[in-house]
């Protein structure tokens, strides 16, 4: 009995269709009409009913399910039918396709027409046969409801379908095909072979003629002994093609689908054309997948242990730009579709495009299978603008972070919906080498690795190197040039193994074994020839790159037809990923469905799904290279202001913007959007970096002017304050401090005295920092700014706290929160409860420092802020060690640092570890403090964070005195600054301490300098001794 799979119209399957009606049904599938709720779409959705024997005992039969559409999804062909999906539901395979509207039968469609016609048809069902067989794939179900012939009579085009009984050549099995079209050895014996297929397509063109098939089901005698009735045929232009195709023989049928091609073009007196492009095309985007085998393999082992429970952090594909990493993910995701997983691509654009790129489509796809709330819904919108309609709810999008907290928030929410998948998913994120924001998110998926999900990335090795260490947990297959005998079985696999040696030695001279190159001197070669069978026959050139792979590309963007070129040029500039709504703006004069057809044509472009993309990244680059240095930059100024058109103040556009008009070269626009950017990346999204690359990049670009010079110093100090190069961060921030003195311009005066304060506060130069933070003071107080007031009254706490005057720090502290509560600024509300909190502490009033984190924990959860929650869980950690409630101090201290990795606060994490580390000495756990003190200082050391540094170095001074080396322990505190009892993490460490030391009539050792060799010699010796191995 069948397995019941079906569903009723209007319900979904899959999460993706929505079933509209029935529109086929044999004896092992049912085909709707569907549509794509991701694409809006019409397909054909095929869904395979399982037998009870194909459910239980007939394992061969489900494997040869698999084999259909893993076969099906690697076809690329004009004749073919393209499968857009497919997969497994309930159990159950199911494939996606082009739906045929009003589409006949080949039967049907040649019955009335000339004979010049029905050669036409039957030459492209011969076209897709080469193709297949070339491939070593036979059909073996080939009759009229599989040949269906669509579109107008100018334009008709055959589509070879349902492969549900296709084989390899030789491949004995049951005769299973439909009796009437089926070769008499394959009625026989189950035996299939390339002349099986070519038999069949005889009977159809018999039947197109005839009007009728050459046998009647009653004579089955007569299918496998007699000739069929010549009669009906007789007289017909290619009458004898036809009877040769019957023969009974398959050895006396044509060798070849090609070698009927030739017969039926003298036939009808069709000129022997070269190879239809379009044909071509098909053999060298299908070339074989050769060369990475253990590599596959490997990530096939993962795939099945990921089903299987097993968790992973993934995989990272790297090597040069066209050596085969799109390839090899695309052989992964076939193996993953067939083994029952969803298969989710994403994919960076130059330049980092959109906030959080690379996870837009995966969050898109994901919502139409993840359960999640309304909140994080409107969430995501900003991700996802049509999160609405795919999760059938009214969304109130809340617009991009305005905010680090919102931010956080935002990253969360999509970590969290990304962990909540319930079957297996495979998330492949290509081009990484041009993420940033995403990257981060990436981190913090791979630090804790999600059961049903696998993420495998690819980036060019020798465009970001440092990569591979930034995403450390995940597995690093790095990919080489193909060698000699892949290569030969590459391109074998276009042209036939008949290619002659000097095909060989020409396409390996001429590109060291890339395999974006081999494709395409194969495709120049073709070009040449006219057929990919004829390359070799005539002479071959000496070189095909002459003037390198760029003057290659260039040739065939010259070929294609001059009033596409504009379009062409706007599209380069938009990115790889064509922009619909975009281009269709720059061009509204222009067909862009016949300028995607004619690019596709020519191999410039090609369909992923829904989307079109230029066919890879290199092709792009030549037409880019093909405008010259004034017209690109009137070229991006166009697309720049289009884009402000047609999504106007859209905020996740602006770094895409800002790079548009560095390329135009406009600087009011350049100097617009530069601030913008790099405000964001400071306050909202930290990612410090990156935006020191960019003010390297675009500030020397900048008109100079006094205003404009002061400005990026502002920017420029803030930015080298955040990446903790505190010296040079005081350096630019005085420079500034003079340009705007001289300017007489008082709040960048006063924001410069601050950060000037603040890299001297981070230094530990505390005498000089109070100085410039009042200066500060008194020009906010001046400018009458209660904002301003409130920050340098909260970074003036901070001194008054390191220098001992506690006292003082509270009442700064009081006024900041004076302030920020008449503004109702609940996060400097919540920031200056949290900094009261560690004051009283000092003053061991435990109690009033207990309630203001209370009351500081309740803001930032309001407000959504994990960073700031995480900040007073580890000072109430603290807290409770001061008490001696030790217990409590680490439970504080873990959740502290569970919220820091979830976030990706890498700082915070390292303070919440240092303090773990001096509780573990607290608690007499000395075997366990020395690996977490140990990872903050060499956090801090890397990243010049001296207060980490500090911190560190004062527990292993901790350490070393309670394991009695002394010796030892002195020279760790000739480096330490933190010595200050007034200090809120160090206040209940250091006077037990100095305490000890004097007990030993031990003498502290003066300072030495932070910077000092001896110092750290020290510290990377420390690192080492106590590194996590």
């Amino acid at each position: 009995m069948a397995k019941n799979i079906t569903a009723a119209s209007g319900t979904f399957f899959a999460n993706r269709y929505r079933l509209i009606d029935s529109i086929g049904r044999g004896g092992m599938s049912i085909v709707h009409r569907a549509e794509d709720r991701l694409t809006g779409s019409l397909v054909a959705l095929k869904q395979v009913i399982l037998s009870d024997e194909g459910e239980s005992g007939g394992q061969s039969h489900l494997l040869a399910l698999t084999r259909e559409f893993r076969v099906l999804a690697s076809l690329r062909h004009p004749y073919i039918i393209p499968v857009y999906d497919y997969g497994f539901e309930n159990g159950a395979p199911y494939l996606a396709m082009q739906l045929l509207e009003n589409a006949q039968p080949i039967t049907e469609a040649g019955r009335d027409c000339s004979p010049e016609e029905q050669a036409v048809l039957l030459i492209q069902v011969l076209e897709a046969l080469t193709y297949l067989h070339r491939r070593r794939i036979v059909h073996h179900d080939l009759k009229p409801s599989n040949v269906m012939v669509a579109g107008d009579m100018d334009a008709r085009k055959v589509k070879v379908l349902d492969f549900g009984l296709s084989s390899e050549e030789q491949h004995a099995a049951a005769p299973a095909g439909t009796l009437l079209y089926m070769a008499p050895e394959t009625l026989r014996s189950g035996r299939v072979t390339f002349q099986s297929d070519l038999y069949s397509v005889g009977v159809m063109a018999y039947e197109m003629i005839a009007g009728r098939v050459p046998f009647s089901i009653r004579n089955l005698h007569g299918l496998l002994t007699e000739p069929p009735d010549p009669a009906p045929i007789n007289g017909h232009p290619f009458e004898w093609v036809i009877q040769r195709l019957l023969l009974k023989a398959p050895e006396d049928r044509y060798a070849s689908a090609r070698a009927v091609i030739a017969d039926l073009q003298a036939a009808v007196g069709l000129p022997p054309t070269a190879q239809d492009r379009d044909v071509r095309e098909s053999y060298l985007q299908s070339a074989a997948f050769v060369g990475r085998q253990s590599e596959l393999r490997q990530i096939i082992d993962v795939i099945t242990a990921v089903k299987a429970g097993e968790q992973t952090a993934g995989y990272l594909i790297s090597g040069e730009s066209g050596v085969g990493k799109s390839r090899l993910v695309d052989e992964a995701a076939v193996y993953a579709l067939t083994a029952g997983y969803t298969v989710i691509r994403g994919e960076a654009r130059e330049g980092g495009g959109l906030p959080f790129q690379v996870w837009r489509s995966v969050l898109r796809r994901l919502a139409l299978s993840v359960p999640m709330s309304d909140e994080e819904a409107e969430l995501l919108a900003v991700l996802v603008p049509d999160i609405g309609a795919l999760t059938a709810r009214e969304i109130a999008p809340v617009g991009m972070p305005q905010d680090a907290a919102a931010q956080q928030q935002l990253i969360r929410t999509m970590i969290d919906v990304m962990r909540r998948v319930n079957a297996p998913v495979l998330i492949i994120l290509e081009d990484l080498h041009w993420s940033y924001e995403s990257l981060g998110v990436l981190q913090q998926l791979i630090e804790q690795p999600t059961p049903n999900l696998l993420i495998i990335g690819t980036y060019r090795s020798d465009e970001r190197r440092g990569l591979a260490t930034m995403l450390q947990p995940m597995t690093v297959i790095a990919l080489d040039r193909l060698n000699d005998e892949a290569l030969t079985q590459l391109v074998n696999s276009m042209i036939g193994e008949s290619a002659k040696p000097q095909v060989y030695d020409l396409v390996k001279r001429e590109t060291g074994g890339n395999t974006f190159f081999i494709v395409e001197v194969v495709r120049a070669l073709a070009d040449s020839a006219g057929e990919l069978d004829r390359i070799g026959i005539s002479t071959l050139p000496e070189r095909v790159f002459t003037g390198g792979m760029r003057h290659l590309l260039r040739n065939r963007i010259d070929n294609l037809d001059a009033k596409w070129l504009e379009t062409l040029r706007l599209a380069a500039v938009t990115g790889k990923q064509i922009d619909m709504t975009l281009l269709h703006s720059l061009v509204p004069a222009v067909s862009v469905d016949d300028w995607l057809f004619a690019c596709e044509d020519a191999a410039i472009l090609t369909a992923q799904g829904s989307a079109w993309t230029f066919v890879h990244d290199q092709m792009r680059e030549a037409v880019l290279d093909g405008i010259g240095e004034r017209e690109i930059a009137v070229y991006h100024e166009r697309v720049a202001r289009e884009i402000e058109t047609v999504y106007p103040n859209d905020e996740a556009y602006d770094e895409v913007l800002l790079n548009h008009w560095v390329s135009a070269k406009h600087t009011d626009k350049m100097a617009e959007y530069l601030d913008k950017v790099i405000i964001r990346m400071l306050d909202i999204t930290a990612q410090y970096t990156r935006a020191a690359e960019l003010l390297e990049q675009v500030a020397p670009m900048l008109r100079v002017t006094p205003q404009q010079t002061m400005h990026i110093a502002r920017l420029r100090s803030r930015v080298l304050w955040r990446l903790a190069d505190y010296h040079e961060s005081m350096r630019v921030a005085e420079a500034g401090l003079e340009a705007a003195l001289k300017l007489g311009d008082d709040g960048a005066i006063c924001d410069f005295y601050n950060m000037v304060g603040n890299s001297q506060l981070d230094l530990g130069l505390y005498e000089v920092g109070e100085i410039n933070y009042t200066y500060s003071l008194q020009y906010a107080v001046r400018l009458g700014d209660p904002r301003r007031i409130a920050t340098v009254a909260n970074n003036l706490s901070n001194v008054e706290v390191h220098v001992g005057r506690v006292d003082a720090a509270i009442e700064y502290l009081k006024t900041s929160l004076a302030i920020d509560v008449w503004m109702g600024a609940k996060r400097g509300i919540a920031m200056s409860l949290n900094n009261l909190g560690q004051c009283y502490k000092i003053i061991d009033k435990f109690a009033v420092s207990h309630a203001m984190h209370r009351r500081s924990v309740e803001l930032y959860r309001s407000i959504g802020d994990q960073r700031g929650i995480a900040s007073n869980g580890n000072h109430v950690g603290i807290l409770y060690e001061a008490e001696g409630k030790y217990e409590q101090s680490e439970a504080t201290f873990a959740e502290s640092l569970r919220i820091y990795r979830n976030i990706g606060g890498q700082l915070g994490i390292y303070r919440v570890l240092a303090n773990c580390g001096h509780l573990y000495i607290s608690t007499g756990r000395y075997d366990q403090a020395g690996q977490p003190l140990a990872q903050t200082l060499e956090y801090a050391y890397t990243h010049h964070q001296y207060a980490g540094m500090d911190r560190a170095l004062l527990g292993f001074a901790r350490l070393f005195v309670a394991q009695g080396d002394i010796e030892r322990a002195l020279d760790v505190l000739r480096y330490c600054l933190r010595r200050s009892a007034t200090h809120p993490e160090s206040s209940h460490h250091v006077p037990p301490l100095m305490d000890d030391l004097r007990r030993l009539d031990v003498t502290l050792p003066p300072l030495t300098m932070h910077d000092s060799p001896q110092r750290a010699a020290l510290i990377e010796g420390l690192i080492q001794a106590f590194r996590v191995t």
